[in-house]
């Protein structure tokens, strides 16, 4: 609430609702939100995702922080938090382009964390949809741009790819390919460092995208979306969002 009447947060900054885990183990639902930046003594990083603790509550510097640097420990004897000079250096293989000839974007790195492979789940059929033999539904994957929610619902509606009526999944419908062992596209790009989506690679087209439009109401301006990041529901502006939300288009 302070953050919020001083304008270092604002409503734009909110990406939907997480889980954070305490020291003692235990995980609690909460907001989350972007700091764009976060300075310990000289040690600056930008975009940390927090999470908001009960007003009662101590604020606490947690692994959104502390994973960005090369390294930091706890001398327990004094009492003190010792800090690495800088950010984490990533490092990467080769980057996932998007599968569409027609639609290019810049050369991107992509972390080491996460399989590169795609398993026998889903199939690329001769229309360039992907059928998901878990779920039943065939997916087909929009254009490596930053579109509204408006756009992106008009889009599904009209593009009538492989003979077929299709329309923004919902939010049960994203979350079902939302796995953390694996990584496609580059991801938001921010501060030297990527956010991709934790789909497997045969949606790799989504290029530079992290969320992703469903289908639902607006309320105050805002859509529901799927960040694939972070594997959460949200809702962002409909047309002034600070990220990079794709569209996905879904027959069932």
């Amino acid at each position: 609430m302070t953050l919020m009447r001083s304008h270092s947060v604002r409503d734009s900054d909110f990406v939907g609702e997480g889980v954070f885990i305490t020291a003692d183990g235990t995980k609690h639902k909460s907001q989350q939100f972007m700091l764009r930046e976060v300075q310990v003594g000289t040690h600056l990083i930008r975009d940390v995702v927090a999470n908001v603790v009960p007003i009662e509550g101590d604020p606490l510097l947690g692994q959104s922080f502390l994973s960005r640097l090369p390294s930091w420990s706890i001398d327990n004897n004094s009492h003190v938090l010792s800090l690495a000079t800088g950010e984490a250096i990533q490092t990467a293989p080769e980057s996932l382009l998007p599968s569409n000839p027609a639609i290019s974007s810049p050369p991107a790195t992509v972390p080491p964390s996460g399989n590169l492979g795609t398993s026998a789940r889903y199939k690329r059929t001769n229309c360039g949809s992907i059928v998901d033999s878990r779920t039943g539904l065939e997916w087909f994957i929009g254009p490596d741009a930053d579109v509204t929610w408006t756009e992106a619902q008009s889009w599904a509606r009209n593009m009538g790819a492989c003979g077929k009526q299709w329309t923004l999944p919902t939010i049960g419908d994203l979350r079902s390919l939302f796995d953390k062992g694996y990584v496609a596209g580059t991801g938001y790009f921010t501060s030297g460092r990527h956010w991709p989506a934790h789909i497997e690679p045969i949606f790799s087209s989504i290029g530079q995208g992290s969320w992703v439009w469903a289908y639902g109401e607006l309320a105050g301006g805002d859509a529901p979306a799927f960040n694939f990041n972070q594997g959460v529901a949200v809702k962002v502006s409909a047309s002034h969002f600070y990220g990079t939300v794709r569209a996905f288009a879904v027959v069932r």
